[in-house]
């Protein structure tokens, strides 16, 4: 077993400058007694000193939150191959069936594990518990709420890609699931999530890129693309852009940045995670963006991850089909989205099945209590395995 470091002097000495806790590449330190993999993430901040108790507070959230993320990921992990793979002449209510299936068993673990929670968070903005609770605007407190409860508000989906998820697995037999399943909490001081304006409809327009200057949303996303390549000195295919593939709304600028032969990757479904990887230059050497359009809370998240590590740019404005139409729409940034200190905001996520992008990030295995996850918070995005408890079978 490669060797394990003790934890950042952050936590031990109460020092009031530390140094920031990063990983290189090809190492491995442990964060609360969990491997962590290299660090995405590019360079340290120059002028920031998190507060000492905050931090503790960040510290004890985001394992309790990465703990009862884990409870979920291997129920449903587990689950989905004693489903199978949904026979190719299912319908659509059947697939709907298991998708329903899968989304309200995620909510319903994630509920129990946080009965026994310290530290209360406010869902103000969340997919998946909507589908339990039933109501598109209702809210949702889990955790402790006692009078003195440490409150802070968050967003969350229990299942991310639940129509990926529905899809089944088994495993045993060669039938691997589809990648990119997922379940994230982003939490951060309480009030400091943004609430998107309910009309203003169901799309959001996404430009997630490193922070070269002279980006905006409402330009023509191969404008953009360009911005990046010249700001970065990169060849087009050093560049990989990652948008959801839906032709009504993103076949035009797929077929541009195609043509200028950037690293396409139209993704069936959950851009969100992408887009919370976004900031800095990947392992593989590729500098990464998003475009297109999504939904709401996942922006949300991807915009706490990037407030908290201070790594990459991105912007969000309301979707209409033509884009000269957008000028007119107020325009949100990362901060806008998220209004809180750095030392505040954590963002936690789970894979359920492999990354798409990211060989190192593997779903959870029939038979294995390994679950490997994604921590965001103002040291950076490290990636981490536990061992979850599986609950609710």
């Amino acid at each position: 077993m490669s060797e394990l470091l003790e934890p950042s002097p952050l936590i031990l000495d109460g020092i009031t400058k530390p140094t920031f806790f990063r990983t290189t590449a090809g190492s491995i330190h442990r964060y609360h007694g969990r491997e962590i993999s290299p660090v995405l993430s590019a360079q340290p901040r120059d002028i920031y000193t998190p507060d000492i108790q905050r931090v503790k507070v960040l510290d004890a959230t985001e394992d309790e939150v990465l703990d009862s993320l884990a409870s979920v990921a291997l129920v449903i992990g587990n689950r989905m191959d004693r489903m199978g793979v949904v026979s190719k002449d299912a319908s659509k209510n059947e697939v709907d069936e298991r998708k329903d299936y899968l989304d309200n068993l995620a909510t319903g673990v994630l509920m129990r594990r946080f009965r026994d929670a310290r530290y209360g968070i406010n869902f103000t903005d969340s997919e998946g518990i909507q589908d339990q609770l039933l109501g598109a605007n209702i809210k949702v407190m889990l955790g402790y709420q006692g009078a003195n409860a440490d409150l802070r508000s968050g967003v969350v989906d229990p299942l991310e890609c639940t129509r990926l998820a529905a899809h089944g697995s088994n495993i045993s037999e060669g039938q691997p699931p589809k990648p990119g399943v997922k379940a994230f909490i982003a939490f951060a001081a309480n009030g400091a999530f943004k609430e998107l304006p309910k009309d203003a409809g169901k799309y959001w327009e996404i430009l997630a890129a490193p922070d070269v200057g002279g980006l905006d949303v409402r330009k023509d996303p191969l404008i953009n693309i360009h911005r990046v390549i010249t700001a970065k000195g990169i060849r087009p295919q050093d560049l990989r852009v990652v948008t959801l593939d839906r032709p009504d709304r993103t076949a035009m600028h797929m077929q541009d940045a195609r043509a200028l032969g950037v690293d396409l990757r139209p993704m069936e479904a959950g851009d969100f995670f992408a887009a919370l990887m976004s900031g800095g230059k990947g392992a593989d050497g590729k500098y990464q963006m998003v475009v297109g359009s999504g939904g709401g809370p996942e922006k949300l998240a991807a915009a706490a991850a990037m407030s908290a590590s201070g790594e990459g740019f991105m912007q969000v404005t309301k979707y209409t089909p033509n884009r000269e139409e957008m000028w007119g729409n107020e325009v949100y940034g990362h901060r806008d989205l998220v209004s809180a200190s750095a030392d505040t905001i954590g963002v936690v996520v789970v894979h359920i099945t492999d990354d798409p992008f990211i060989p190192e990030l593997k779903g959870v295995r029939p038979g294995s209590d390994l679950v490997h996850a994604t921590i965001a918070d103002h040291r950076g995005i490290r990636h981490v395995t536990t061992q979850g408890k599986i609950i609710g079978k």
